[in-house]
């Protein structure tokens, strides 16, 4: 097997970014979590095991560069050694979690640890400039980079009349998602439909418990459910109270054409300046919601131009970041063939039923 150009690991139990990141420039995306260990308890040894298959993966495949999602900050330190053994490009991936953003009081304790790799690192990529100010604190070299387009594609959006409107929210039920205000949103609004992605075992206690008839729980869907699901939307929800977070379904909104609904955070404001704001309380969120209906035709008009917006600036990013790998001079423009990898398979909830997630990541 010869070298892989570069390889996007995360140890997480979604693919999505490293997949796209990955499809884009002709790489591979290794995204390992082992499923059967997900209990809390079972951490200490989910990682051992998540070491070594991050191990493997760098020996056998060899990547001339690696990038890696931080938080957790451990893939992070073994892809720093391999790259110091071997002279390969090191990137970090580093979400607003790995600033210690999102109550992710882990990272906070090993923010020390992160400097460190950052200033060590080709490059680290972050969701916007104050956090590339922090970076560059660091004596890293900060880009901001948001999302490739998907490796999905889904029908043209359609319209309203004569139908009940869907919204999609997509979560990982992460303590910065509003998930009880939607619920509750959909609640004063029994007109719509609204579909809650993500793994509810990871909701909180009893907050599931008593939904509307128009709320309902997709469970953990792999890629090609999950573009199955934007497809039958007509709006897409964003929502984070997280102000730096940049909303990886923001994104997917504009790509795949649907109206947007969003939260109204200095991070997001200036990137999606058509979208729908909101407000995080379920009155304002039903509001918004209801605004973005009545607003439909005009807002399904801009989304052209808000796709062309997004190639353009993904564009850019793709540059700088294919820069920092040391690969801009051997990467083609654009790249069609993704190879996708999974080391552990993730088990998702599918209605009262525990099911396999196939090899392709998703949410």
């Amino acid at each position: 097997m010869g070298r892989t150009t570069v390889s996007f690991l995360a140890w997480a139990p979604t693919a999505g970014r490293a997949r796209d990141l990955a499809g884009d420039l002709g790489g591979v995306a290794r995204t390992i979590y082992p499923a059967r260990l997900a209990a809390r308890r079972a951490t200490p040894l989910r990682y051992v095991v998540s070491a070594l298959a991050t191990v493997a993966h760098l020996v056998t495949r060899r990547p001339r560069a690696v990038v890696v999602q931080n938080p957790p900050i451990y893939p992070a330190l073994l892809c720093l050694a391999y790259a110091r053994m071997t002279g390969s490009g090191f990137v970090l991936d580093n979400h607003p979690a790995a600033f210690g953003a999102k109550d992710n009081a882990q990272a906070r304790r090993m923010l020390g640890i992160t400097r460190f790799l950052a200033a060590q690192a080709n490059g680290v990529l972050v969701t916007t400039e104050s956090w590339a100010e922090v970076v560059r604190g660091w004596g890293g070299r900060p880009l901001v980079l948001h999302e490739a387009p998907p490796r999905w594609q889904v029908s043209p959006v359609r319209a309203l009349q004569g139908r009940r409107p869907r919204v999609l929210f997509a979560c990982v039920y992460a303590s910065d998602e509003p998930v009880a205000a939607v619920i509750e949103a959909g609640r004063l609004l029994p007109g719509i439909d609204i579909t809650i992605t993500g793994d509810p075992r990871k909701a909180p206690a009893s907050l599931l418990d008593d939904l509307p008839s128009n709320v309902h729980i997709s469970g953990w869907l792999d890629q090609q459910a999950y573009a199955a699901e934007v497809d039958a939307c007509d709006v897409l929800l964003a929502l984070t109270t997280e102000p730096t977070s940049v909303m990886r379904a923001a994104y997917e909104a504009g790509y795949a054409g649907r109206v947007l609904v969003m939260s109204d955070t200095r991070a997001m404001r200036p990137l999606f300046p058509e979208a729908v704001v909101t407000d995080l309380d379920p009155e304002s969120l039903a509001e918004s919601l209801t605004r973005a209906l009545e607003d439909f035709d005009r807002l399904v008009s801009t989304l052209p131009h808000i796709r062309d917006r997004q190639h353009s600036r993904w564009a850019d990013q793709r540059t700088g970041l294919l820069q920092i790998l040391g690969l801009a001079a051997e990467v083609p423009e654009l790249v069609d063939d993704c190879h996708s990898e999974e080391v552990m398979n993730v088990l998702h909830v599918d209605g009262p039923r525990v099911v396999r997630a196939p090899t392709k990541g998703g949410l």
